[in-house]
């Protein structure tokens, strides 16, 4: 057997190990194998080993040195590393669990369903952007209007958003949270008062979010203390909803929107009949967001059974400096509806009191 030999060397300052033998010819072979001593002294009982299995130490060396790049014996090893076991349809399988109970903890709706026993016509006032807490906000035509209502026999509200002015510290512009009367705790609180009154009166069918009193808060939290406290009283739309509203034996649809993505400043129905044209055709469709009252009877399908009514809110913030700067003051206007029980006819008026006034001719 040859001899092998390991040799420590240093050639320019460089050290390392080299191992020799002779080959089967006789011929001197030379391995350098690092500066480990350790490692060198490994591969040297290696190459022993590879020359009486009668295997080529260089071959060998070589997929020896693949192996591990390291010159190194320390080797780290983790006990208890844990391993995951998840397999992916445990996901899916938590997040069908998750969508269910989700869905179960939501008060919101698209689709709503109201019975309204009576044998006499009734009457809805829409009504959206009270801006409660702004400085620029009508007051007093706002309370004249709601204790209107409540006093008056079968006469319903329906609110369409805004209802707060709820303005974040962090707006884009630091005058507008500025021009607040009323921080953003005591709208909401006065707004609970508000809202729970009209409901323990059974004046409130329905309510939609606006983008003041629940967009921002929830751009900036993700979730709205108002939306959650008004879904927990009526119906309550998160975005679009439809209503079928039965008064006596006849049936009413309304389509309800705070704001739509087809507003015009030219004209402020327009966003609401193209609502009406695209979502659905129903009876009454209401919108709010632009601050101009309005109305129309609007008839786009042949074969339907009666005009479309198209309406759009106004508010009660009429000074506000933003609205004045880019568009123009807003409109007090709360149109009013008037639905018969036994055959399907619907009447319009631009406010509640003239609602109501014909009303009470059915006394």
């Amino acid at each position: 057997m040859s001899k092998v030999s390991l040799h420590y060397e240093n050639i320019d300052g460089k050290k390392s190990y080299r191992i020799t033998y002779n080959n089967e010819y006789g011929k001197r072979i030379r391995i350098r194998v690092g500066a480990n001593e350790t490692y060198a002294l490994k591969i040297q009982n290696k190459v022993i080993e590879w020359l009486d299995e009668g295997l080529d130490p260089i071959e060998e060396y070589k997929n020896e040195s693949s192996k591990s790049e390291t010159t190194s014996e320390t080797k780290l090893t983790f006990l208890n590393k844990k391993v995951s076991s998840v397999d992916w349809r445990d996901f899916i399988n938590l997040c069908n669990t998750n969508q269910e109970v989700i869905e179960n903890a939501s008060y919101t709706q698209d689709v709503v369903k109201i019975q309204i026993d009576t044998d006499k016509p009734v009457a809805i006032a829409w009504s959206a952007d009270w801006h409660l807490g702004s400085l620029f906000t009508d007051y007093k035509s706002w309370q004249e209007d709601l204790e209107f209502i409540l006093q008056t026999k079968n006469l319903y509200m329906a609110t369409v958003g805004d209802l707060s002015e709820n303005f974040p510290a962090k707006f884009k512009s630091a005058r507008a949270p500025l021009q607040q009367i009323l921080a953003p705790e005591h709208q909401q609180s006065m707004l609970e008062g508000i809202l729970t009154e009209l409901v323990q009166n059974e004046k409130l069918l329905m309510a939609a979010k606006g983008n003041h009193d629940v967009d921002f808060d929830e751009q900036l939290t993700g979730q709205s203390q108002i939306k959650r406290f008004m879904s927990r009283l009526v119906p309550f739309f998160n975005g679009k909803g439809f209503a079928q509203i039965m008064v006596g034996s006849e049936m009413y649809t309304v389509l309800m929107v705070h704001k739509t993505r087809f507003n015009s400043y030219m004209h402020a129905l327009h966003g609401i009949k193209q609502e009406y044209k695209e979502t659905i055709p129903a009876d009454i469709v209401v919108g709010a967001h632009t601050h101009k009252p309005g109305f129309e009877c609007y008839h786009h399908y042949d074969m339907s059974r009666d005009l479309g009514y198209i309406i759009k809110t106004g508010t009660y913030k009429v000074e506000d400096e933003f609205s004045k700067s880019f568009w123009t003051k807003g409109v007090v206007g709360v149109p009013t509806t008037l639905l018969f029980p036994h055959t399907h006819k619907i009447m319009i008026f631009s406010n509640a009191q003239d609602a109501a006034a014909h009303l009470s001719l059915y006394d």
